[in-house]
């Protein structure tokens, strides 16, 4: 069981507009690491072997990105709200997909 509450510190809906200032970034390759993605822009960029951190921060967008076939990534969060999000997601997913209802969860 999972529970989720708003608090006094969640961000304001007003980082979700759809012209949030993303920090845009170029090209870069991300190999075997944590990266964080609330309020960045990622273009023609390449994840290998990567944790995307998404805190429900700010929007988030990737343009063009590249996974090598060998690669593996996973989702994770600080963020009580998105991690029962991310998990919510994950069941439904399993109930429509019974073949994966042994796999592991990649949510961290």
């Amino acid at each position: 069981m999972a529970l989720a509450e708003e608090s006094s510190n969640t961000q304001s809906l007003t980082n979700f507009r759809e012209d949030y200032p993303l920090k845009e970034i170029w090209g870069k390759t991300f190999p075997n690491e944590t990266v964080q993605i609330d309020g960045s822009a990622f273009i023609d960029g390449t994840f290998d072997n990567v944790t995307f951190r998404f805190d429900g921060k700010a929007p988030f967008r990737f343009t063009t990105g590249r996974f090598p076939a060998h690669s593996k990534f996973s989702v994770t969060s600080n963020n009580p709200v998105v991690v029962v999000t991310m998990e919510l997601i994950n069941g439904f997913t399993k109930l429509g997909n019974p073949s994966q209802n042994n796999q592991p969860n990649e949510y961290k």
